[in-house]
């Protein structure tokens, strides 16, 4: 068998396949395929709206309910996720950099808004 018909071989597997579950970070050795994911999600997604709805109607106690255990996945950080990192802490740098500065005991609204605005005027100038 050639590299090339392995590479083929090894991308034909069925997604919940023991190689796909370790190339995508699988340790325990779950294997959980998209729909186990979006159940996963679902359900906890439920179980938060069953608390929202508890509060909100005043009920005493709390419902008892238990948070779904997923597999923990080890991968490196894919080139998008270093990238996404990247921008976000240029926009946090930007922000700062644009941030009022001055007296904190000063808490006028207007005031700061005001700074801000002239601010976003001379970077965009």
């Amino acid at each position: 068998m050639s590299w090339l018909e392995l590479l083929c071989f090894v991308e034909g597997l069925p997604a919940d396949s023991a190689t796909k579950a370790a190339l995508a970070g699988d340790t325990e050795g779950r294997r959980w395929t998209d729909q186990d994911w979006m159940a996963a999600y679902t359900a906890s997604l439920l179980q938060t709206l069953i608390r929202i709805q508890w509060a909100g109607h005043g009920i005493k106690g709390s419902p008892t309910l238990h948070p779904v255990d997923v597999p923990t996945l080890e991968r490196p950080p894919s080139d998008e996720d270093v990238r996404r990192a990247e921008r976000r802490q240029q926009q946090l740098q930007q922000l700062a950099r644009m941030r009022p500065r001055g007296d904190a005991r000063s808490r006028n609204l207007a005031a700061l808004d005001a700074a801000l605005k002239a601010r976003q005027g001379s970077v965009t100038s």
